[in-house]
């Protein structure tokens, strides 16, 4: 009969009433080979058709409780159940270990009398309905225990009290008690593997908990040591816009330098700026020239301070008298600003050192007389006075409005700060 595992199985204990009982004497074989021998002899009693039982040993006697597996089967599949989910277990060595001698029990179905001695099970009779004096007195009689006067007396019926049982029993077949002890031995080592699996988890769980502590606290200690730098980064960031927008304003040549460089190089020829465009280093001017001043004059004149290259004549307008000029700016400072920023870096030496020359001193030299003192020549006007006589007014000059941009600085362009015509 096939079974399922018997860690699945739920015991099911077979009544009384199905069971046959039968006594085997073992005498003269080895302790090893007395289970086998049992069984051989339960196999030629066989009381059924289809013979399923439990067996059990003491010493070289032997004890076979058997039952008819086929009405079992038949009596579960009539009730909706399996009989291959079940470890069956007869009633008789399902009972608790009791004391020698007689017994009257009431078990799921009838009565049973049991004769006990020496721990052992020696005599076992049932009856479907409470048994008489003359029942118990005949069996009594029949286990052997007539000598006993007191026992002749029928006694109350005990309820069979269900729990470890009594005795160490074995399957009819022994296919079935090995597939169950490799069944224990195999659930027994896949309980020890698994025990040791969790607790490896559990120490490598533990170890990353630890480790994840520790690096927390590390950085939360670098969070608090990078606090002040993270907070000077961000001013500082903060501030690179603005820098970077003032360092493109300062490359490019400003209108006031522009202006007043003009002034100086045509001031001393009687020229008038009377438009100016200017766009990064594109300059382009509008020039009122004096009655005696040349186009070659002016040229000279722009081109001699070295901050204007370039210099071409773009248009003569001659109904309004102007001479136009285009040219190209060389750095973002006049000449003079040049020399003055350069002559405030010192050469070589450091903070609160004297700069020494490693030239020798010159020889003072003789005193000369000084020259008598001429009178200083006056400069030419910058404005020539106009000739006497009727003339026609020139138009006015466009003004030049540096308006300041969105954040403040004057336009990098003076277009943007020109009037349209």
């Amino acid at each position: 009969m096939l079974h399922a595992s018997a860690w699945a199985r739920v015991p099911l204990v077979v009544a009384r009433s199905r069971c046959r009982l039968k006594w085997f004497r073992l005498h003269g074989l080895p302790a090893p080979e007395r289970l086998a021998a049992l069984r051989l002899q339960v196999e030629a009693w066989r009381p059924f058709e289809r013979t399923d039982a439990r067996l059990a040993l003491s010493g070289d006697h032997g004890l076979a409780v058997a039952w008819d597996a086929a009405a079992l089967e038949r009596d579960l599949q009539a009730a909706g159940a399996d009989a291959a989910r079940f470890q069956l277990m007869p009633e008789t060595f399902s009972a608790t270990k009791t004391g020698d001698g007689l017994r009257l029990v009431q078990g799921v179905e009838g009565f049973e009398a049991q004769h006990w001695l020496d721990g052992w099970l020696t005599a076992s009779r049932w009856w479907p309905q409470a048994l008489t004096e003359a029942d118990w007195a005949e069996f009594v009689r029949a286990s052997g225990a007539s000598r006993d006067l007191s026992a002749m007396a029928l006694p109350a019926a005990q309820l069979v009290s269900a729990g470890q049982p009594w005795v160490r029993s074995h399957a009819l077949q022994a296919s079935d008690d090995h597939a169950r002890g490799a069944e224990q031995r195999l659930v027994f080592m896949g309980g020890v593997a698994l025990t040791l699996a969790a607790g490896v988890m559990v120490h490598q769980l533990w170890d990353a908990h630890r480790e994840q502590r520790r690096l927390a606290a590390q950085l939360d200690s670098l969070k608090a040591a990078a606090t002040p730098v993270v907070a000077a980064r961000d001013g500082t960031l903060a501030q690179v816009a603005d820098i970077e927008k003032l360092a493109a304003w300062m490359a490019v040549p400003q209108p006031v330098d522009v202006i007043g460089h003009l002034n100086e190089t045509l001031g001393r020829s009687n020229v008038q700026i009377k438009e100016l465009e200017l766009e990064r280093d594109k300059l382009r001017i509008a020039l009122q020239l004096g009655a005696n001043t040349g186009r070659a004059v002016v040229v000279r004149d722009l081109q001699a301070g070295g901050w204007f290259t370039d210099v071409t004549e773009a248009r003569a307008d001659n109904g309004r008298g102007l001479l136009t000029m285009d040219m190209r700016i060389r750095g973002a400072f006049p000449p003079e600003a040049r020399a003055v920023g350069e002559a405030a870096v010192p050469v070589q030496g450091s903070v609160g050192t004297p700069v020494t020359s490693a030239a020798p001193a010159p020889q003072a030299a003789a005193p000369t007389p000084a020259p008598a003192a001429r009178p200083a020549a006056t400069p030419p006007p910058l404005v020539q006075a106009a000739p006497p006589g009727p003339r026609t007014p020139p138009p006015p000059a466009k003004p030049i409005m540096a308006k300041p941009d969105e954040n403040g600085l004057p336009p990098a362009s003076v277009f943007d700060a020109i009037p349209s015509r």
